[in-house]
Order: structure tokens, then sequence, then C-alpha cells
């Protein structure tokens, strides 16, 4: 059973491709606890632990990632790249945080945990099995396929006795709200989307990692106890990433 999820969010010099591993410009870490996840009645839990770390990449950063995240070489000139130190702030927070330990990043498996891995890679090192991950991107996909079949008599019945001229249906239309996010599926599976799905108005601040790693945490207290006991059943060590993308 997990008992400390650390949302973890990047901002990078760019994609990922075959000839090219991008660089971290922003990194955050938000940890919370179990017990906070399950039992907040607000958006956002009253007690986290943050690490929000610029990190100079060492390297260009384009016009169109300046103006899509707002960092630059310039605004970056006096952070530290990403070298011992910063790995050791990483691993004192984590050894901060009640074990086990869960990192969770929104499409995680394919960008963020690949790209900080090269990171570590790059300064020859590496963290214990024990620190495991999700991609939440895959828990929400799992989760809106599981309540599609499962919903569809629900929302039939509440959209045919819906009226918008009585006081009573008008309840009713209320309570069918709440249940939308449930009820029926996002445009796409963009974190914006989901969010927006969920909370019925468009995320603000985007392409700041701790706005994200903030996103991921109101989501999960949405998703309840879907989101813990998925994560328990699909939690791996966030090292495997490494060994999947070497094969």
């Amino acid at each position: 059973m997990i008992k400390t999820f650390i949302f973890f969010d990047l901002e990078t010099t760019g994609l990922i491709t075959k000839n090219y591993m991008p660089k971290i410009t922003e990194m955050s870490l938000i940890a919370v606890s179990r017990a906070a996840i399950s039992n907040t009645k607000d958006n956002l839990p009253r007690v986290t632990q943050k690490l929000v770390l610029p990190i100079h990449p060492n390297e260009p950063v384009t016009k169109e990632i300046q103006t899509l995240t707002g960092l630059s070489n310039e605004n970056l000139k006096e952070a530290q790249y990403f070298n011992c130190e910063v790995y050791n702030l990483i691993v004192n927070f984590i050894n901060r945080q009640t074990a086990p330990s869960c990192f969770v990043a929104y499409n995680g498996n394919n960008y963020d945990y690949p790209i900080f891995l090269s990171e570590l890679k790059n300064i020859e090192k590496n963290f214990s099995e024990e620190i495991l991950s999700i991609d939440m991107l895959k828990l929400v996909k799992d989760f809106y396929s599981r309540k599609q079949s499962s919903t569809k008599g629900m929302n039939t019945v509440q959209t045919t006795t819906t009226n918008p001229s009585s006081n009573e249906n008008k309840k009713g239309y209320t309570v069918r709200r709440k249940l939308d996010f449930t009820n029926s599926q996002p445009i796409n599976f963009k974190l914006g989307s989901i969010y927006k799905h969920i909370f019925g108005k468009t995320l603000e601040g985007a392409h700041s990692a701790e706005n994200d790693c903030l996103t991921m945490i109101r989501c999960a207290i949405k998703l309840g106890n879907f989101f813990l006991e998925w994560t328990d059943c699909n939690a791996i060590p966030l090292i495997n990433h490494t060994k999947q993308r070497n094969i």
C-alpha cells in the first residue's frame, strides 16, 4: 500500500525524438500522504511538501519553448544545471516522506520519467528500486474505459427526467452535472481536458511544473479510491523506465 504520492512534472527544452533527448528546465515534486488524498474535503490537501527547482539546461532554449513555458536561457542563467547537488536535494526530499513512495506523472512513461532518468544517467546516478512510479494518463484512461460501460443506463435516466423549467427538475440537473465527469468521456486525454471535464472550467497556468502537479492532485482527489487502489495495483519501480527504453 502506497503511503506517499510524489506528484512530478517537468518543463524541458523540447520533445523526445529518435535523435534527441530533451534537457530539463524546471521540475516540481509535490508530496501528499495517502490519508490526505482520501480524507481531504477541499480541492487540495492542507499539508503538502514541495520541491520546485529551475534547472539550467546547458543548451539553447528555442523561442517556441520560451513562449510556451516562460523559461529562457536568460531567466535561467543563475540556476544550477542538473548536477549531483540537484540529485541530493531530490533524494533528501524523497527520504523525508513516509515509504513506500510513488511518483505520479501525467504521460510520465513516455516523457517525464525517461527524460529524468537520462539526466540521472548523465551524472552517473540512479534510484533505488523501492521508489515506485505510475503514469496518471494510463490511470485516467482506465478509469473512463471502466465507467463508460457501467454508467450508460444512469445517463439515459437522468437525461430523460431533466427539465430546467421546474425547481424540482433543476435539482435533478444539478445532480447530473456533478456526475458528468463519470458518466461521459472527455474530448481527449490531455491533462487540461481532463481537468475541464472534471471541474467544468479551463485549466490556468499550464506549462508550469508546479501548477501541473497541483492539477494532478486535484484530479486524484476527485477520483478518490479508484486513484488509490489503481496505484497500489499498478506501481512499478521508477528505474524500470530506463530498462524499458533500452529494450
